[in-house]
């Protein structure tokens, strides 16, 4: 286990966060088996909080379920207050990003950290480029294809790798999270696209929609993405 966790947090750099998560959940489930019954979200902040000071069950030695239960409602009163000064803060910014479905307080302080002040992208092409969204051409034989650029920031292309994944997924009840994304989703993989590569065509119809949310401190509106997505009609 020491072995794997010092191999992972060597090439972290270089993995998805969808791969990541992914291998936390395979180290978790054999540590704790049944810790889905207690989180719902691996990565949650509960439960981050929780396997910090017990990353395995030779941590619990000693403790009562009593003493789990009120360490984990005293946490969820401290990440409470501090939801609630992040939401304050996010507020002194006048972006209405929260307005967007999939988009809460937490998401949307990290995309302004990582963004910054929106006034330094002359354009939304620009944002795109810097978060890595924005396909950069080659050409080698005479022959020329898209990659994503290596020069980009990787927090805010997680971010929005994360936000796009969360859009088209499809929940129990059967009812897509964001009907139009997934419909222009569903389009992009019929067309003959992978489904990474319909999920990058969808990030950057979003780099354009968060940077015009952004630039005119304008709240989210439903139109605001077919209009996008026509563009590629």
């Amino acid at each position: 286990m020491c072995v794997r966790k010092a191999w992972l947090e060597g090439c972290s750099w270089n993995l998805t966060p969808a791969v990541s998560l992914l291998f936390q959940s395979w180290e978790v489930s054999i540590v704790y088996p049944s810790y889905s019954k207690f989180f719902s979200e691996i990565d949650g902040k509960n439960a981050m909080y929780f396997w910090k000071p017990y990353p395995s069950p030779l941590h619990l030695q000693g403790k009562t379920t009593e003493e789990l239960m009120e360490e984990i409602r005293e946490i969820s009163k401290i990440l409470a207050g501090i939801d609630a000064e992040i939401e304050k803060l996010r507020l002194t910014f006048e972006y209405k990003l929260t307005s967007m479905p999939g988009i809460g307080t937490a998401f949307a302080s990290k995309l302004i950290a990582e963004i910054g002040d929106i006034r330094r992208f002359r354009n939304a092409d620009k944002l795109a480029r810097y978060a890595g969204v924005a396909p950069v051409k080659f050409s080698s034989a005479g022959k020329g294809k898209e990659q994503s650029s290596r020069q980009r920031n990787r927090q805010l292309h997680g971010l929005f790798y994360m936000l796009v994944v969360t859009m088209v997924a499809v929940p129990k009840s059967g009812i897509p999270n964001h009907p139009v994304l997934h419909r222009y989703y569903m389009r992009k993989i019929s067309e003959g696209k992978t489904k990474s590569q319909a999920l990058f065509c969808i990030m950057r119809r979003l780099v354009n929609i968060i940077y015009g949310m952004m630039k005119n401190r304008m709240e989210y509106r439903e139109q605001i993405v077919p209009n996008q997505l026509q563009e590629e009609q």
